[in-house]
């Protein structure tokens, strides 16, 4: 006779999970389980870690959340204050993918005296000061239904525990009453650019490295990638390049460029442009991040990885209402021989399949891209709302109907339940991170064939506001079709 084993199997699995412990079972499950925290913290290159190299960027992914909700994440100091924060909406996967949220990590703005008085400017705080406090993301929902609060601990540091620490580069400007060196993004034709390496970051164990060998620098057009290690400087189509002692770069007011960089050019090549700085410690011509086969020894820094290192502004212009220029891109751009073409564009298909898949490092997915980088001379616009004694600020966008009114005081009011967002810019300057996805698609059918602008409130004050920037352009800067500065179709 055939007998049925399975159900006695089953009985005996059941009478041993019953006396087992729960706590084994827990156990035995977490060890075969991965833990995924909601909050992921990158440096520029894309690494996860909590411990971030001051004058680097802090790129924050958030997971866990409801799919097209949108949240405030944070950026605040020991104090609780705000540093930074941006506003995002979590995509059909619930997650709101890398995003840069503070720029010019660990710099303080501190009292100086200058030619015109006192100012405030931005001082790398010292090894001590950066490592007595640690700093918080702060993830909140802003649908009041929901009731989601994350939060994550990082620290800024200089890793001088190590081999040899991350080398801190950083162009900057000497200032001419108190002549101390203060980081600068933000240059004019003309201009002395100069630059710094932090002294604590350049040393060959057991002892500094020699205070005369020279080690090479390349200026470099600013790419919205991140710079991978090994790859070829020449690559990155350097503008400039010259070799500096290590006591030229480390003394206390930096070193200036030589030769046609002496003074920035005032030619279309550079006005208006970005770039990034590279020092090549080892001098072989590579962007190397790590000696090989170590996991502490590092070489060549950068100052502006996948960000501006620093602007030349455009010609002065004076502007007496709204700073017009163009933000929408389909995200297609490409090194040409004057420079970067952005790929703005006058039209966006609904499912965005006319439109590049956002960067890994930058809000991922289809959809409208913003690059709000003007690298123009306005005279004295509003200041972006600079959130607490550190470096770091941002403005508010906002997506608006070309019929929207642009009239000053006229209060600011997202079209048809898109929401306004706050990004964080790069302080002094008043950029974005290259492009983000600011208008996720599919869209819905209400949508199509009609046009919309592009609005940076600089000054954060819901209003429209003189000095404040739209893009109402079509893409060779002019004037666009029924004042838009694109269009949605099907």
């Amino acid at each position: 006779m055939k007998k049925h084993r399975i159900p006695a199997l089953l009985l005996a699995l059941f009478t041993v999970l019953a006396l087992t412990s729960c706590d084994f079972i827990s156990d035995f499950l977490n060890s075969r389980m991965r833990s995924i925290d909601p909050i992921q913290v990158f440096n520029s290159r894309m690494e996860i870690t909590r411990k971030l190299v001051p004058n680097d960027t802090l790129f924050v992914e958030v997971q866990g959340l409801v799919p097209g909700h949108m949240y405030d994440v944070e950026c605040v100091d020991a104090g609780g204050n705000t540093i930074t924060m941006l506003t995002a909406q979590a995509d059909e996967n619930g997650v709101i993918a890398p995003s840069p949220l503070w720029y010019d990590i660990g710099f303080e703005n501190k009292e100086v005296d200058t030619p015109t008085g006192k100012q405030f400017k931005p001082v790398l705080n010292t090894e001590e000061q950066l490592g007595l406090q640690a700093f918080d993301i702060q993830v909140t929902s802003k649908d009041a239904d929901e009731d989601t609060s994350f939060s994550l601990t990082f620290w800024v540091v200089f890793k001088s525990d190590i081999e040899r620490p991350e080398p801190i580069v950083m162009a900057g400007k000497l200032d001419t009453v108190s002549g101390g060196f203060y980081l600068e993004n933000s240059f004019a034709a003309g201009n002395a650019l100069r630059l710094k390496v932090e002294p604590s970051t350049l040393k060959e164990p057991p002892a500094p490295i020699d205070p005369l060998a020279a080690l090479d620098v390349y200026i470099v057009p600013y790419s919205a990638q991140p710079i991978a290690d090994g790859t070829a400087i020449a690559d990155l189509h350097p503008v400039y390049d010259e070799a500096f002692t290590v006591a030229q770069l480390t003394a206390p007011t930096g070193v200036v460029f030589g030769g046609d960089w002496a003074n920035i050019p005032a030619t279309a090549d550079f006005q208006g442009k970005a770039f990034s700085i590279i020092l090549d410690v080892n001098n072989d011509g590579i962007y190397n991040v790590k000696k090989e086969g170590t996991e502490g020894f590092y070489l060549d820094g950068v100052d502006g990885n996948g960000v501006a290192g620093f602007i030349v502004l455009g010609p002065d212009i004076q502007v007496a209402d709204l700073i017009h220029l163009n933000i929408a891109s389909n995200g297609h751009f490409s090194w040409q021989s004057t420079g970067y073409d952005y790929g703005y564009a006058d039209t966006f298909k609904r499912d965005g399949s006319d439109t590049q898949w956002g960067w890994d490092w930058q809000y991922q997915g289809y959809g409208v891209k913003a690059i709000w980088n003007p690298y123009i001379n306005w005279g004295s616009p509003p200041a972006p709302a600079t959130a607490s004694f550190y470096y770091g600020t941002y403005v508010s966008l906002y997506i608006i109907d070309a019929s929207h009114s642009l009239a000053v005081g006229t209060t600011l009011d997202p079209t048809d339940g898109t929401s306004k967002m706050l990004v964080p810019v790069q302080s002094s300057c008043y950029n974005g991170c290259g492009q983000q996805t600011i208008w996720r698609t599919p869209l819905g059918a209400e949508y199509v064939d009609r046009d919309y602008c592009i609005f940076l409130d600089i000054d954060n004050d819901g209003f429209v506001s003189n000095d404040d920037m739209i893009d109402d352009l079509n893409q060779a800067g002019t004037t666009g079709t029924n004042g838009a500065g694109f269009r949605i179709i099907e």
